[in-house]
């Protein structure tokens, strides 16, 4: 049954007027509360103090012990015969301790515990990414899953993994049970398992992101299908390849059947 654009554009979350951070709002009816109601002292603290006094990084801790530990495994190397590779692979660029760095400021972003700035991804980008994979229904690809996307803050079990193998890794290389090239490739691959956690969460993100208008835009398309102004009917079938129209139509019926 014919109906109004708005009404359709509103039934399929398709409002190409609203910005998709926006929809936020929306989607969680908590956020009506932030204004004089039962959250108002809990607010209160965070503009005071900061999002970390409410909120906390799942990797902080875990975190923490790997940095400690590369550091101790920095002192036993120290004066150990071909070690200056297994530093460098531990501290260096590209290395273990860089690599834990960047997964657990990514886990505190996403954890809402510090802000994210220019070319990060925070909290609230996590819960509008729900907003863009939505409109893809089953269709979402792997590699735009919310599980890719907060796996940062999962990671604690890998973290800790790392954390609890490499004092006996380096007390192998500096007793001579295991070569340094050995260690080397193990430490590379360790950071190189945190940093995948890490990429593949920010690309979730970004490429969703970069996606949203043009799933606004298509999503309008299948809302205009259900209009009743004559001339918006008259262009679908110049601007909607052959079959589109009707995979639409069908499309945004269901909708408004369920």
């Amino acid at each position: 049954m014919p109906m109004d654009l708005g009404q359709a554009l509103k039934l399929i979350g398709g409002a190409p007027h609203m910005k998709v951070g926006s929809v936020i709002a929306e989607k969680f009816p908590i956020t009506k509360m932030m204004s004089g109601g039962p959250l108002g002292g809990t607010l209160a603290k965070v503009l005071q103090d900061g999002p970390g006094a409410i909120m906390q990084n799942p990797l902080g801790a875990v975190s923490g012990q790997l940095q400690g530990a590369i550091t101790g495994a920095v002192g036993q190397l120290s004066g150990v015969s071909g070690a200056t590779g297994l530093v460098t692979a531990l501290t260096g660029s590209g290395g273990l301790s860089q690599a834990i760095g960047s997964l657990s400021q990514s886990a505190g972003l996403l954890s809402g515990s510090a802000m994210p700035g220019a070319g990060q991804f925070g909290l609230l980008d996590a819960i509008t990414h729900t907003s863009i994979t939505d409109m893809l229904g089953d269709q979402v690809p792997a590699s735009l899953g919310l599980d890719r996307v907060l796996g940062p803050l999962h990671a604690g079990g890998t973290v800790g993994a790392i954390a609890s193998a490499l004092p006996t890794v380096i007390q192998g290389v500096v007793g001579g049970q295991i070569t340094a090239d050995a260690a080397i490739g193990w430490v590379t691959a360790a950071a190189a398992s945190l940093k995948a956690v890490t990429d593949a969460s920010a690309t979730a993100l970004q490429t969703a992101q970069d996606a949203a208008v043009t799933l606004v835009t298509v999503s309008s398309a299948a809302a205009a299908t259900a209009s009743t102004v004559p001339e918006i009917q008259a262009i679908l079938p110049l601007i909607l390849k052959p079959g589109v129209q009707d995979t639409m139509q069908a499309a945004v019926a269901t909708h408004v059947a369920a």
